[in-house]
This record gives C-alpha cells, sequence and structure tokens, in this order.
C-alpha cells in the first residue's frame, strides 16, 4: 500500500509470487482497481524457487529505468519517498546507493521503533565530499560492513545483469548482488534521507532462527564463489580478496588483517563505536506506517 500512495512520480508495480498455495491476486488486482492504478504485473510460479529467482522473474519484466525492491512488511518511509530518491539518483547520475532505515516491529499494542546497529557503520567513505573507494572496498567485503539491501535503490540494467550471476547459485539473499557490485567497483552512493520502513525480527535476516543463519551462510559461500571464479575487475585490492576468499573462514580471520591493514581501524570502530539507528523524523512518520497498517 506504501508504493500505492506515493506521489510526484510515475512508476509500475510488479508483484512475484513464488510458489504460494495462495497468491491472492485477485485480491490485489481488486485493490488496484479500487486507487484507480493500471500499471502493474503479477507473475506466478508453478513452485517456490528461492527468493533470487523469484526477484529475478520480476525484473526482467521491468520497464522503468531505476528498480526498488521490497519484501512483505517493508514500507517506503512517506508518500514522496520514492519521487525525491528518482530524483536525487538522476540528477547525480547515480547507478546504485542506498538510504536510511528505521527498524519497526508491530503488534496489538502499535507501532515499535528499534535501535539497532547501523548498515553501514561507517558511512564516512559513502558521501560525496569524502567518498574513497578503497576503504568502501575494505569495509563493505573484508569487514562485512553492508547496507541493508531493503534501503537500496538501483538501475534496473544492472540489477538484472548482477543477478543473473548469483541466480542459481544462491537461493535467497539477494543483496550479495552489491557484494559482486563493490568488488567489480561498482561502488553504491549514500542517500542521506530515510527511505524505508524495514520490519525487524520476523523476516529471513532479523528473526535469529538458526535454520534461516544456516542458509544465509551457504548463500553467502555460493556467493564467495562467484567472487572468486567470475570478477570482472583484477586490480589490486580484488587480486588480493579473491585470495582472502580462497583461504576459508578462520585462516582468513587472521590474514585479512595482514592482506588489509587499513581495515583494523575500521574494525577497532565498527566494534566499539557503532552507530544506531535513529527514530523517525516526526511523530507524523509513525502515524504514515500505522496508517499503512490499519
Amino acid at each position: 500500500m506504501s508504493v500505492l500512495l506515493q506521489k510526484g512520480i510515475d512508476y509500475e508495480i510488479i508483484v512475484t509470487d513464488d510458489g504460494s498455495i495462495n497468491h491472492f491476486f485477485a485480491d490485489i488486482v481488486e485493490l488496484f482497481e479500487k486507487c484507480k492504478f493500471g500499471r502493474y504485473k503479477l507473475l506466478a510460479s508453478d513452485r517456490n524457487r528461492g527468493t533470487c529467482e523469484n526477484i529475478f522473474r520480476g525484473i526482467r519484466k521491468a520497464e522503468g529505468e531505476y528498480l526498488k525492491l521490497l519484501s512483505p512488511g517493508d514500507y517506503m518511509y512517506g508518500e514522496h519517498t520514492l519521487a525525491e530518491l528518482y530524483m536525487y539518483f538522476k540528477k547525480s547520475s547515480v547507478d546504485v546507493g542506498f538510504g536510511e532505515a528505521v527498524y519497526y516491529s508491530g503488534d496489538s499494542k502499535g507501532v515499535h521503533i528499534h535501535k539497532v546497529p547501523r548498515h553501514p557503520c561507517n558511512i564516512n567513505p559513502y558521501k560525496r565530499f569524502k567518498r574513497n573507494a578503497y576503504i568502501i572496498k575494505v569495509n563493505y567485503l573484508v569487514l562485512s560492513d553492508f547496507a541493508l539491501g531493503a534501503a537500496f535503490f538501483s538501475k534496473t540494467e544492472i540489477t538484472v545483469r548482477y543477478l543473473r550471476r548469483i541466480v542459481g547459485k544462491v537461493r535467497y539473499a539477494e543483496d550479495n548482488i552489491y557484494r559482486l557490485m563493490v568488488l567489480d567497483g561498482i561502488l553504491p552512493h549514500y542517500y542521506p534521507k530515510k527511505v524505508i520502513w524495514y520490519e525487524y525480527g520476523t523476516g529471513i535476516s532479523t528473526s535469529g532462527e538458526q535454520r534461516w543463519r544456516r542458509r544465509l551462510k551457504k548463500d553467502i559461500s555460493a556467493a564467495n564463489i562467484v567472487m572468486r571464479q567470475e570478477s570482472n575487475n583484477m586490480d589490486c585490492f580484488s587480486r588480493k580478496y579473491r585470495w582472502y576468499l580462497s583461504l576459508g573462514r578462520w585462516p582468513g580471520k587472521i590474514i585479512k588483517y595482514l592482506l588489509f591493514p587499513e581495515s583494523i581501524l575500521y574494525m577497532i570502530e565498527k566494534t566499539f563505536f557503532p552507530r544506531y539507528t535513529d527514530t523517525p523524523a516526526s511523530v507524523c512518520s509513525c502515524e504514515w506506517l500505522e496508517r499503512l497498517q490499519g
């Protein structure tokens, strides 16, 4: 619903279902008709294929220049968020970037805002006047100081290209595509505004369930294999990083600080001086979310 309420921009909505018993497409069409929204595509699947392939099927049908992925439970931060994102990225000629997120959960008592470590912790290398490509790579790849996947906004063509490389290998963690982009030198930009309400504690990434932790670790390992074998960039960092990936988990934990000594300072910063998410800018923001959920 947060997408249907966006103002100041033309867009299409693509809904992909991953083999559900009931995909609720009839209800979705009824909602679109009620809102007088006609630019949509509904794509069903005969079986569950995993998040990556499900998204890939959808975005190959996308007609827009830019793409915003949304999972169930996540909402656009406000009614002008999509338009403001597009204008910023278009004006700044940005291909891939991320904004801030507000982590929330909801129950019968209302909306609860969670103060959690920000992703990424070290934001300075991404800022326009402080951009440092090497430090971005060290933080994102060596220290796994990832940006939140739900907060990304990217060009459709680039997203399709990188998802194609991991489909059939990575099943659930589609945000591994941003790791591949960084290794190839496509560095994300930082958009200094809140863009997403991110549901916390129930999804694949934040539920804490062991079965999902195992599956996500398996996906990271699969993405590592792709990065070792298929990197399009062979600069000094990439050669060292690909060798580091070949060492395995425990040898790599020690040797990475010898290969990338710059990471020591940022590891200390991330461990002892973490950044935390902000609360919403105003009460109106929470009212927006409660309206969407209501």
